[in-house]
């Protein structure tokens, strides 16, 4: 009979041990934070976000209940379905661009709003839980050489409720989570989807036609790209409180490429925001900025907040699965981008000057955008046109690659022109050898009216047989675009240490 008792005893043991060790987890967070162990579905709290401008507002919330992750590797989110505020005045769900805002249950932060319900009439939203955000926090402190995460995963988690859920009056059994928007969703019986509130890149400063050739390598990144304002004129001061708007820029300057997020929560100079990751990208520091709205935008497919980034204040350092992390403490390395152009026969010089992210992977892309935008705008569609580039690519710690070209081309010569770049860039960014990165890029781009280019038709040498050292005179008879056939005579030395052997002469 003892063995029973003994067992009795040994689970009750465990027990208390387990209660104990999560007690001593709950007095580890802050005073200010509610832990998700005392959430309860019915509870009503308010989250807080910006709608229009950078003035943070309030909006009601009730807790739906509670889903917990299927398989063994833990995590939960908070259903919530909210009450008030734009997300029901105006019809917009819940808004891309909310993710972040904070979540407050008996006036403790619970955690922030990150994802949407799919196929709801319902402003029903995924909650991460504050406890994850701040592991988050906790290991950025201590990683901030590593800066990011593993990727989230590219197929949907499950997770079920802990107690009975009913969602629009059907019982919910089983919710799937994507941290990507797929491209369709087949909704099934008694269950539900959670899709991210972020990936929404607003790009601005660039014409059509070059944002659709970005378009697609922005989307391989995970972001929904859609045409924005670009950088705001006008600059406010705006304290990156809980509930504040933020913008994460993967590109500042004469052209803008930024997400609109809200921030959760603030320790000295670290935020938490998003709730979710951004980009994953691998390795770089990217800018924060603050941010203001200029509208909501509602959609039956997805609503966002219409916004324009302000000042950079910060680097994100951290891209977690639970969150982004950034530090007001310093700035990003960026790539400083000048591309100038000249329309010579219309005298029109125009400069155009972007900081890029230092990622080796996406920022080639972004750079060739920078590019193809002036050249496109200034020249057009041209119906003869000789053009001249001079690219300057310097890598970290080398020197400087210089390469110049000419080239004649019709229609749009934009893409033309980005060759030399592209290439240069694959050179350095992708080589075999050793990592790395770009420190700065310098274009000219020139171009007047007509063609000037002619057909090589025979080439001769004054011998068969050379000698180190020696001079061989060329004859090369050209046939120029109809004109009559040109002569012209050349030198070139055989170099002294020309080794014996047939020799190949290329012109």
């Amino acid at each position: 009979m003892r063995k029973p008792f003994a067992r009795l005893w040994g689970s009750l043991l465990l027990g208390i041990l387990g209660s104990v060790g999560a007690l001593k987890a709950q007095e580890s967070l802050p005073v200010d934070v509610l832990p998700l162990s005392q959430v309860r579905p019915g509870m009503k709290g308010y989250g807080k976000s910006v709608f229009r401008g950078t003035r943070i507002e309030t909006f009601e919330v009730e807790v739906l209940g509670v889903l917990e992750r299927w398989d063994s590797a833990g995590g939960h989110v908070i259903l919530v379905r909210i009450t008030s505020g734009p997300p029901v005045e105006r019809g917009a769900q819940v808004i891309a661009g909310m993710s972040g805002s904070p979540i407050y249950l008996q006036d403790k932060v619970a955690g922030a709003i990150a994802y949407g319900w799919g196929f709801s009439k319902e402003p029903i939203a995924g909650v991460r839980p504050i406890e994850d955000m701040l592991k988050a926090l906790e290991e950025a402190k201590r990683e901030e050489a590593r800066q990011f995460s593993p990727s989230p995963p590219s197929v949907p988690v499950a997770y079920r409720p802990r107690s009975p859920l009913r969602v629009a009056g059907e019982p919910i059994s089983r919710v799937l989570l994507y941290e990507r928007v797929p491209p369709s969703l087949e909704p099934l019986p008694h269950t539900g989807y959670l899709l991210p509130m972020g990936g929404v890149l607003q790009v601005g400063g660039l014409s059509p036609r070059t944002l659709e050739w970005l378009r697609p390598r922005l989307e391989a990144w995970g972001f929904e790209v859609v045409q924005g304002p670009g950088a705001s004129s006008e600059v406010e001061p705006v304290e990156l409180e809980p509930g504040a708007a933020l913008g994460v820029q993967l590109m500042t300057g004469d052209i803008d490429a930024a997400a609109i997020g809200t921030v959760t929560y603030r320790q000295g100079d670290y935020v938490l925001a998003f709730g979710h990751p951004f980009a994953q990208l691998s390795g770089a520091e990217l800018p924060v900025s603050t941010a203001r709205v200029i509208e909501i935008l509602p959609s039956l497919s997805r609503s966002f907040k219409f916004g324009a980034t302000m000042e950079v204040v910060g680097s994100l350092i951290y891209d977690d699965f639970h969150a982004i992390v950034a530090t007001l403490a310093r700035r990003p390395r960026m790539i400083p981008v000048t591309v100038s152009v000249h329309a010579l026969a219309r005298n029109r010089h125009r400069t155009l000057s972007v900081q890029v992210l230092g990622d080796r992977d996406l920022a080639p892309s972004l750079i060739l955008g920078a590019l193809a935008e002036p050249v496109q705008v200034e020249f057009g569609q041209v119906k003869e046109a000789m053009v001249r580039t001079l690219t300057e690519v310097k890598p970290v710690g080398r020197p400087p690659l210089r390469r110049e070209d000419r080239f004649f081309g019709r229609g749009f010569l934009d893409f033309r022109a980005i060759d030399d770049l592209a290439s240069m860039l694959s050179l350095v960014t992708a080589n075999i050898f050793e990592p790395t990165d770009v420190e700065w890029v310098s274009v000219e781009v020139s171009m007047e009216p007509g063609r000037r280019t002619a057909l090589i038709e025979r080439v001769e040498v004054d011998r068969d047989v050379v000698q180190p050292g020696d001079t061989v005179q060329l004859t090369v008879a050209l046939r120029p675009y109809r004109a009559d056939r040109v002569i012209r005579t050349l030198s070139l030395k055989v170099p002294d240490a020309a080794p014996p052997g047939v020799a190949q002469l290329g012109v």
